[in-house]
């Protein structure tokens, strides 16, 4: 049975030396990937440790895959008041991750989804990027100091999406390093991709500047006393002409209210108004506070007249006026965009004299007669005759009442009269202005 003894190797001898060898060289890449995967995933674990990140990991070490779910954040900014500490100061765990620039500032930080993302290298780890106003991410780094680049701001204006990556849109205060950039695309689902750089020797500004998009005006000048003068003695004159016997006693409710308003106006005239422009106008006035200390008394001041709305000009000619004030040539970042209409009406050689008469640059005994009053006696008659009218059918339906119905209904009815009555001698005429220099036609108020 054993007929090969002396004349060579036997099977067993053929599979001990060279059926062993070839298993182990099968099983080499086997045990590669596992070592090389179990390092990778190792440096990988170490990197989210050191960048304050959580994330579920799961790895394949026959095929040297290792899956990561990273959560994605859309950010805004803290505070600038109420949230100092966040707002004024750099994150103490910055991310050394790519992607994760976003980590320089601090954030709140919203949950919006998870994003997963299957590696073999540590070096292909990626942090999501996350979601953030455009204006607010521009505005806090005006805020800290940041200055606008011109030459970034109309490359992007122009291409868009295809703007060169590493384009500058702000820098340093210096204007020595980059703070705001391009960055790739990739995982910014079809949004401008941006990445953030900032040092906190940088931060040249505090709570205590104004904000972004804010102007502070100054008081307003003081009226002349002989105006003044003039002004009370119409008015008392005015009232001494009232033949309406109803008036009395709301006349001097109505003087009591009117000085009480006049103090204040008076106390507040001292004070320099802050106001907040964005695209549509004003957004925020108050002159509660020399410095803006905190955001408890935004909107302290009414603004509703002069906001923007469709055929009213009052709110673009305010926002145009301080934008025009607050702004210079040298102004890159506005939020407010004048009309063309206005820039061509201001630029003409020359200005109708009673817009320098209301801006208190010229006397008004200096420069024609520019406004001529307008008496509508046709729509008089007509309020005259419709009060008549009104008045005559409530009589009749009071007669048909019962006692003590009708002078409830006479007791209502004499309080509306006299309201009414109260209101006209609070209503300015009407007037007409003529802007004869230049030929700009006429301003109905």
């Amino acid at each position: 049975m054993s007929g090969n003894d002396g004349e060579g190797p036997s099977v067993v001898d053929v599979i001990t030396y060279i059926g062993v060898p070839l298993a182990v060289l099968g099983v080499l890449p086997i045990l590669y990937n596992t070592v090389f995967t179990l390092a990778a995933l190792s440096k990988i674990k170490r990197m989210l440790r050191h960048s304050k990140l959580t994330a579920l990991i799961r790895s394949d070490v026959v095929n040297r895959v290792i899956e990561i779910e990273l959560p994605r954040y859309a950010v805004t900014p803290w505070d600038r008041f109420n949230d100092r500490a966040e707002y004024w100061t750099l994150s103490r765990h910055p991310s050394s991750i790519p992607g994760g620039s976003w980590t320089t500032f601090n954030w709140r930080t919203n949950v919006i989804g998870l994003k997963s993302q299957r590696i073999e290298y540590a070096d292909q780890l990626r942090q999501p990027q996350v979601e953030v106003a455009f204006d607010e991410l521009v505005c806090y780094l005006l805020d800290l100091g940041a200055v606008p680049d011109a030459h970034g701001w109309r490359l992007l204006r122009s291409t868009g999406l295809w703007t060169p990556v590493g384009c500058a849109l702000m820098t340093s205060p210096d204007g020595k390093e980059k703070a705001l950039t391009l960055a790739p695309l990739d995982g910014s689902d079809g949004h401008l991709s941006l990445a953030v750089n900032w040092s906190s020797q940088w931060t040249t500004r505090d709570y205590s500047h104004l904000p972004p998009y804010w102007v502070r005006l100054p008081p307003p000048p003081q009226r002349r006393k002989s105006q003044q003068g003039t002004s009370a003695a119409s008015t008392k004159s005015a009232n001494d002409e009232d033949p309406n016997p109803f008036e009395g006693e709301a006349s001097s409710v109505q003087k009591q209210s009117l000085d009480s308003t006049d103090h204040q106006a008076q106390a507040s005239s001292q004070i320099p108004v802050m106001c907040q422009i964005s695209g549509d106008g004003i957004v925020t006035a108050l002159c509660q506070e020399i410095q803006l200390q905190s955001s408890i008394h935004l909107d302290s001041l009414y603004i509703d007249h002069i906001r923007i709305r469709p055929g009213k000009p009052d709110g673009v000619w305010f926002a145009s006026a301080v934008t025009a004030y607050g702004t210079s040539n040298q102004t890159i970042l506005w939020n407010y965009k004048i009309p063309d209409e206005i820039l061509s009406f201001a630029r003409k050689e020359t200005v109708p004299c009673g817009v320098l008469v209301m801006l208190n640059v010229v006397d008004e005994s200096e420069t024609p007669e520019w406004a001529t009053k307008h008496q509508d006696h046709g729509a008089n008659l007509d309020a005259f005759t419709r009060r008549n009218r009104e008045q005559r059918e409530a009589v009749a339906a009071e007669a048909k009442m019962l006692p003590a119905q009708r002078a409830q209904a006479q007791r209502e009815r004499q309080m509306r009269e006299n309201q009414a009555r109260l209101d006209e001698s609070e209503s300015p005429p009407p007037f007409r202005i003529s802007l004869i220099s230049g030929g700009y036609g006429m301003i109905q108020c």
